[in-house]
């Protein structure tokens, strides 16, 4: 078996967990996606409920065991940054998304 879930968190031989992270991330992006349906820009809810809801719902399913699965990123002068480097890249662009979605702002936007 390549891998397993165990306490919804998922495992596997060699305990990497980017497994794991990519489904970290897919979620978040699921939940944001049904809290952009109701926080419209024009009609729907407004950015304070907005990011109420992505506070409440979407960061704890997104970050479930995230003490286990997703170690401190450190870099030494002069080297590559080592620890969740991509797991943290895959998290900041579902937060992009939050932001974005929150505040009403453009894609373009950086």
């Amino acid at each position: 078996v390549a891998s397993t879930k165990f306490l919804g968190l998922i495992l596997d031989q060699n305990l990497t967990f980017k497994q794991h992270a990519d489904y970290a991330a897919a979620k978040g992006r699921f939940w944001i996606n049904q809290t952009k349906r109701i926080s419209k820009t024009v009609k729907g809810m407004q950015g304070v409920y907005s990011r109420r809801l992505y506070l409440t719902v979407c960061v704890p399913r997104m970050l479930y065991g995230a003490s286990i699965w997703l170690n401190p990123i450190r870099r030494a002068p002069n080297t590559r940054a080592r620890g969740s480097v991509a797991a943290a890249a895959a998290l900041s662009r579902v937060q992009r998304t939050a932001a974005l979605h929150i505040t009403g702002g453009m894609r373009t936007s950086p």
